[in-house]
């Protein structure tokens, strides 16, 4: 079994439910911090 700290997704908007499937497969793997990462280079915790 693998475990991560860290999801990094690569986001183009604030609108969360456009990622929904995304999110949903990250959730999943169960790491400790999902990060969405914007193109202007800010960093947003999602969960």
């Amino acid at each position: 079994n693998k475990t991560y700290d860290y999801i990094l997704l690569p986001m183009t908007n604030n609108h969360l439910e456009s990622y929904r499937n995304v999110l949903n497969v990250a959730q999943l793997i169960r790491s400790k911090c999902i990060l969405g990462v914007y193109p202007e280079g800010n960093i947003r915790t999602i969960q």
